[in-house]
């Protein structure tokens, strides 16, 4: 029964966000609008004048840090994967007085990989919101303070998860501050900026960019008002990521092949179950559920499928529209691979994760699928968005289009055969234990050498993926100093010089929507026309 109180909440809370979004607040919206408006940067007093305030320079700082994060974070995880089969690995690091577990390096690399991909996406979408709005962001000033304050937040948590005792988690609780404050802020400047649009309609990214922010932080408050299902709290863990990198999606592909999205009714569906339903992705059990409560998760997470689905089927089809130039352009394939991977991780995580509130049977599974969602799901989109957006907001191009590439290739190949080896060692692990168990063998007479090689596979294979996120900020930073200089254009100048359609209805508003102007040549691919008047 508490299940579906909470799941209520959650539904309550998702129409109170969008009736707020569309209607606004009666009587007081203007009085909200400028006192928000102040806070967020004239109240800042001398602290704001720290910061440049310059368009893009929010999108521009967002990326910077969520790149160093993530490398920080690949990093760590790779010292993590290889000190699964080696725990003396750093062994030499203990005469500098650090000497960490395997866990907890394991531990610190997934929350500040989580935390720096989430950096990427959230600068990815302050550029999609500003562009599809037709406005500049409401403060790049604030963009550019939050960014400081959440990387300041993984800071601590990365100092936190080192410590133990109270020193530990008093620093986590800072973290967890820091970081809410900073997603509430950029949340408060989207509101701000969409407020001030001059399109009617909002898109579907923009609606995935506010609900994937803003539902975990309504959530979070009326969990210390009401009595939430830490279930539900679980599961709503990854729906920033995830909405963030379905927005991402539906915004890169579009702009890079110069067509408009394949489908709105796909997109809206897409928008509307993906916070109506929840997610196994991330979800560990450890929760002691009744039988009706775990069937009516498992519901949940099956219906969780449709939306992810959906979008791949809209990418896809988008993509295929104008397939030259989306499979040409290293930000749409890397998209559409990640979201390829992301229908795989879901899946997998739907048993897995079902698994997890019931028999506990699957959890050796639950870190290769965690690894596949975070790095080749999230990280392959992220890196989409940064290829579109980071050149548009800072003025100019990346270092090596080539180099972009080689990323996209080492960073997807290597998250799918970490997948591959780490899954494998894990089943080959289980598979043992439970020989062992039901044989009564003595554990020190079985030979588990095979294990430890697939784990070195497994490290080997990611530590591509390592390198390729160094060499995206190296091409990023290079892009900045000595990329090919963009042209300067508001918001509402995103337009594209060739647009390519197929046959069938489509409206203006789509293909403004997609990019289109006034000067925009528009051609229709038929392939089958030509056989047709034959």
């Amino acid at each position: 029964m508490e299940l579906i109180t909470g799941m209520a909440t959650v539904w309550f809370a998702l129409f109170l966000m969008w009736a707020l979004v569309n209607r606004g607040v009666p009587v007081f919206q203007e009085l909200i609008r400028d006192m928000t408006d102040f806070f967020m940067e004239k109240a800042l007093g001398p602290g704001a004048d720290l910061f440049e305030g310059r368009a893009g320079a929010g999108t521009v700082s967002w990326m910077f840090h969520g790149m160093l994060w993530t490398c920080i974070g690949g990093t760590f995880s790779f010292i993590g994967l290889w000190m699964s089969h080696e725990p003396t690995a750093i062994a030499s690091l203990s005469g500098i007085y650090y000497s960490p577990s395997p866990a907890t390096v394991s531990d610190v690399g997934s929350f500040v990989a989580s935390g720096g991909i989430l950096m990427l996406l959230v600068g990815a979408g302050l550029h999609i919101n500003s562009r599809l709005s037709g406005a500049r962001l409401a403060s790049n000033t604030n963009a550019v303070l939050t960014s400081f304050g959440y990387s300041t937040g993984l800071f601590l948590g990365f100092i936190g998860l080192h410590l133990s005792g109270d020193w530990g988690g008093h620093l986590g609780t800072a973290a967890l501050v820091m970081a809410t404050t900073s997603i509430a802020g950029v949340l408060a400047n989207h509101l701000l900026t969409l407020g001030r649009r001059t399109e009617e309609v909002i898109q579907p990214s923009q609606w995935l960019i506010l609900l994937g922010l803003g539902l975990p932080l309504v959530m979070t408050v009326l969990g210390f008002l009401f009595s939430v299902d830490a279930a539900i709290l679980q599961s709503l863990a990854t729906v920033p990521l995830l909405a963030s990198a379905l927005a991402v999606a539906f915004y890169v592909v579009p702009s890079e092949a110069g067509v408009p999205l394949w489908s709105r009714t796909l997109a809206g569906a897409t928008v509307l179950l993906t916070f109506l339903t929840l997610s196994p992705i991330g979800v560990t059990g450890d929760l002691d559920l009744s039988f009706g409560g775990t069937a009516f998760l498992t519901i949940l997470f099956a219906a969780s499928l449709i939306p992810i689905l959906a979008a791949a089927m809209n990418v896809f089809q988008t993509g295929r529209s104008n397939w030259g130039a989306a499979s040409t352009s290293p930000a749409s394939s890397a998209v559409m691979i990640g979201m390829f991977v992301l229908v795989a991780s879901a899946v997998g995580s739907l048993f897995v994760g079902s698994d997890a509130h019931s028999n506990r049977e699957l959890t050796h599974l639950q870190d290769p699928l965690a690894t596949l969602f975070l790095w080749g799901a999230m990280g392959l989109i992220a890196l989409g968005g940064v290829m579109t957006c980071f050149p548009a907001a800072a003025g100019r191009g990346l270092h090596s289009q080539d180099s972009s590439r080689l990323v996209l290739w080492m960073v997807g190949i290597g998250a799918v055969l970490t997948f591959l080896f780490s899954m494998s060692a894990g089943m080959l692990d289980s598979s043992m234990d439970a020989a062992i168990v039901a044989n009564e063998m003595d554990a020190d007479l079985v030979d588990m050498s095979s294990i430890g090689e697939l784990q070195t596979l497994a490290s080997i294979a990611f530590y591509s993926v390592v390198i390729g996120m160094i060499l995206m900020m190296l091409n990023m930073i290079r892009g900045v100093f000595s990329g090919t200089v963009l042209e300067s254009a508001g918001p509402d100048a995103l337009t594209a010089d060739r647009m390519a359609l197929t046959p069938g209805s489509t409206t203006i508003r789509q293909l403004l929507s997609a990019g289109a102007g006034v000067d925009t040549e528009i051609e229709v691919i038929c392939d089958t026309c030509g056989e047709e008047e034959e």
